[in-house]
Parts: C-alpha cells; sequence; structure tokens
C-alpha cells in the first residue's frame, strides 16, 4: 500500500515504522527478554524480514505534516532501566517525523497499552479519527 491509503488516499506511516526497534535495544534486554525477543521472528518473519523493514524505516526522513501520534507505556515492564531508557528516547525521536506531532506517554500501562488502558487507547485511536477526518474529507 505504500505511504498512501489505496481507498481514500490517507497517508499512512510505513508499517515499518510500528515495528522498528533501535538496534541498541536488544543488548540492553535481560537474557530472558533478549531470548522472547528474537524468537518472535520464527512467528512473525524472519529476523531478516525484520532487518529489511529497519532499513526501510531508516531511509524515511520526514513525514512532512502527515499527522502522527506516538503513543509510549509508562511502565517499565520487563525492560531495564537502560533499555527503558533508550526505548523512551526513540519513541521521542520517532516525533521529529512529522511537524504535526505528538507524543502520549499513557501512565500504569505496559508493553501492551491496549490491554492495561483501554479506554484511552480508545480514545487516542477516535482523536486520530477524527482529525483525519478533518484534513481528508
Amino acid at each position: 500500500m505504500g505511504q498512501w491509503g489505496e481507498r481514500r488516499r490517507i497517508p499512512t506511516v510505513p508499517s515499518a515504522l510500528s515495528e522498528r526497534v533501535p538496534s541498541c535495544m536488544p543488548p540492553l534486554f535481560t537474557e530472558e527478554m533478549r531470548s522472547i525477543y528474537f524468537n518472535q521472528f520464527s512467528l512473525e518473519g524472519s529476523i531478516n524480514d525484520i532487518e529489511k523493514s529497519f532499513e526501510q524505516i531508516g531511509k524515511v526522513k520526514s513525514l512532512g505534516d502527515v499527522p502522527l501520534t506516538v503513543v509510549s507505556a509508562g511502565l517499565q515492564s520487563y525492560q531495564t532501566t537502560e533499555s527503558f531508557a533508550a526505548w523512551n528516547l526513540f519513541q521521542r525521536d520517532l516525533t521529529r517525523l512529522s511537524t504535526k506531532s505528538k507524543h502520549i506517554i499513557v501512565k500504569d500501562a505496559g508493553h501492551l497499552l491496549h490491554v492495561d488502558q483501554t479506554q484511552i487507547i480508545i480514545e487516542i485511536i477516535k482523536d486520530a479519527l477524527q482529525k483525519a477526518k478533518n484534513l481528508y474529507f
């Protein structure tokens, strides 16, 4: 589908963006989390597929004025202090991809934000949909 949705020509973020983990992250994980992290690729695709995805998104320097909301967990969950700090910097840096971005940190939510704070995530999605309607319809 690329950068533009096929049906209504709505700009979308490349899917690789949502999968990307900074290369500095896995070494900062605990041994158990590194194992879980790398084992997921046998279920979701190969590590080569993920690395190609990282390369693709690494080439994206700007989304221009496409609205972008980056939503992050407020709880450290399974991460080490170092990996959580690195992840938060990465999340903050994502907001630099668009001139119309915002970063929302969902307190009392871990990795599964949509499970931990369902209503907040629903409201964020509704807000994004309303903004898209206002901009593109």
